[in-house]
């Protein structure tokens, strides 16, 4: 049978479609691709230990397969032990900063290399050559150990008591199969609320470090507490009948305070305003107070022992001698009382005073400083006398102006000097009252004067409260 040119046509299209879908068939299954590098490259990732991790074992990147491991060596140099070639495909673009994990897929140890990205990515991307360090990379714990840590676990539990847990377990969870189930559905739902609120979670975790060092730093203090808080506990077991009368005859004590706090109610408030006036008294007088609190003692016993032995028709006059010292005083002033004799409590009668009786000593003698001797003269205050006649002008009835009208212009200089041997007094001079306060008083002729005043201050105005303090 002879071809015809389009059946060849046909026959060789299928024949090329054939060999074209074969050859692309056989380089994704056996990864002709990775095995020339072609439209791949390649990163090493460093390791403390290779987790069982093998050639040919996937390579994923956020759940997403991006290639496969090449090799699996052994670093003899310096850097981690364990070196695992990366071939990844050239469309994946990798930051710079993502750490690999070996993880399991499943309970017989298919290992797999999970490239897991950084909280904040690099704008970075891995490239040919790159190199993942071993700082940021993961490797799992090794079944040995893990082994080891159980074995070790399992052999500090003892059987028998085990078995007891394992028995109240069942015993407790018996017939709670519909509650579990509940439970379980409710803790999804509990867990899929906490990934929506996971950033707030995280950082109330991250907000509570400063409290927890707190925590830590008080801790001493935390467990002196529960240890006082504990011995309190034991005290107040053991006075648990005390307790209990207490509260029993607490409410009747509560209403008795409260009749009588409602009788004081009317007066209370004003005892305590009194008791502010006197505080505020006492406070003033603070220093004294407490040298009376101080000398009392002293003073009650001296009294004390002095009336000890007392009996009637013994002498009125106990035996108490009180000396109260101060250094800080002058001594006493005996100069110019020698006229003055002591006399006996006893003695009642009148006596006559000796007159010019006053501490007789320099102006700067310490002694009576602000006696007699030192009293300012009114005419010259910066003269200080004991009598009045040393004064610059001599006795009050010497003065000129002493007796001037109110408002009344003097016609004598204040300081006129009276003719010598000439006699002021005249028969019609005669004593009258006045007023030591205002120094105001009427005169024989029914005129009132002002005692001292020589001029009119008033200038004509009207005088005005303002004038009584501003001359």
């Amino acid at each position: 049978m002879k071809l015809t040119h389009f059946v060849k046509v046909q026959l060789i299209v299928f024949a090329v479609l054939a060999v074209v879908s074969v050859v692309y068939g056989l380089a994704q299954y056996v990864g002709i691709g990775r095995l020339t590098g072609i439209g791949t490259y390649s990163v090493t990732a460093e390791f403390d230990n290779s987790g069982g991790i093998y050639r040919s074992g996937l390579v994923t990147f956020q759940g997403v397969t991006v290639g496969r491991v090449t090799d699996v060596e052994l670093n003899l140099g310096s850097g981690a032990p364990v070196r695992v070639t990366l071939q990844i495909d050239s469309d994946q673009k990798v930051p710079v900063n993502t750490s690999a994990h070996v993880l399991s897929m499943s309970a017989i140890g298919e290992q797999y290399v999970d490239l897991v990205p950084a909280a904040s990515p690099s704008s970075d991307v891995l490239s040919d050559g790159g190199v993942l360090p071993a700082a940021q990379n993961v490797s799992p714990t090794p079944t040995r150990d893990v082994l080891e840590k159980a074995q070790s676990l399992l052999a500090s539990i003892s059987s028998d008591n085990l078995n007891t847990v394992l028995t109240e377990v069942s015993t407790g969870l018996n017939g709670t199969g519909e509650h579990l189930a509940k439970l379980i559905d409710s803790s999804q739902n509990l867990l899929r609320l906490a990934q929506v609120n996971l950033a707030p979670t995280t950082k109330l975790l991250d907000d509570a470090e400063p409290l927890l060092l707190t925590g830590n730093r008080v801790a001493p203090d935390l467990r002196m507490s529960l240890l006082n808080l504990s011995s309190f506990t034991r005290q107040l077991a053991m006075s648990d009948q005390k307790v209990r009368t207490m509260l029993d005859v607490a409410p009747a004590a509560a209403d008795q305070a409260s009749t009588t706090l409602s009788t004081l109610t009317p007066t209370l408030p004003i005892l305590l305003a009194n008791l502010q006036t006197v505080g505020q008294v006492l406070r003033v007088n603070v220093p004294q107070l407490r040298q009376i609190l101080t000398v009392y003692p002293a003073l009650a016993a001296s009294t004390m022992s002095s009336l000890r032995d007392f009996k009637l028709g013994d002498s009125p006059q106990a035996p108490l001698d009180v000396k109260l010292g101060n250094t800080e005083n002058t001594p006493t002033c005996t100069q110019g009382y020698q006229g003055t004799l002591r006399r006996d409590p006893s003695e009642v009668s009148t006596e006559a005073v000796v007159p010019n009786q006053y501490c007789d000593v320099a102006k700067n003698n310490p002694k009576v400083a602000r006696g007699a001797r030192n009293i300012p003269c009114a005419t010259d205050p910066s003269v200080r006398t004991a009598f009045v006649v040393n004064c610059p002008e001599g006795n009050p009835s010497t003065w000129p102006n002493m007796l001037a009208r109110p408002y009344a212009t003097s016609k004598q200089p204040k300081n006129a000097e009276r003719a010598a041997g000439q006699n002021t007094s005249t028969s019609t001079d005669r004593a009258v009252p006045y007023s030591d306060r205002t120094g105001v008083f009427r005169g024989p002729d029914g005129v009132t004067y002002i005692l001292g005043a020589t001029t009119d201050t008033s200038n004509g105005k009207e005088l005005t409260w303002q004038s009584l303090l501003i001359k």
